[in-house]
């Protein structure tokens, strides 16, 4: 029985995962970057919603780690299954925006629109180890 190492990546990775993954990076930091901008208090973001959104940003970062790694150094099925947090961010992201103020309900589609649209794609690798834009 082969285990998962002595098989070839592409049959284990979907070709589009890495693809997802900086989408979802952008897509986070753009939001982070438009709560941020908007001079909300701690108390007006709901911050237990915050922390998931963090956490799932920190699962993608360790994901698109995970693709430059050589084959066989690390587990791929267990950076598949942490990929599954993609499905939880549509769902974890509209929990957040439902509970923030009224007023930054309406604000903060027109700027995260803004700002995402105004990201360079390499931003996605911010904080990824050996890959940080900033790092060179």
């Amino acid at each position: 029985m082969l285990n998962s190492m002595s098989r070839p990546v592409s049959q284990e990775i979907p070709a589009d995962l890495r693809a997802r993954l900086e989408t979802a990076r952008l897509d986070l930091l753009a939001l982070f970057r438009a709560l941020d901008r908007m001079n909300l208090t701690p108390q007006q973001i709901p911050q237990r919603l915050i922390r998931q959104l963090f956490e799932l940003d920190a699962d993608y970062v360790e994901a698109l780690w995970g693709l430059d790694q050589p084959p066989g150094k690390l587990s791929l099925h267990a950076m598949l299954r942490d990929t599954q947090a993609l499905k939880q961010l549509p769902e974890a992201c509209s929990r957040l925006r439902e509970n923030l103020p009224p007023k930054a309900q309406r604000t903060l589609p027109q700027l995260e629109l803004t700002i995402r649209t105004n990201l360079n794609p390499a931003e996605a690798y911010n904080m990824v180890p050996g890959r940080n834009p900033q790092n060179g």
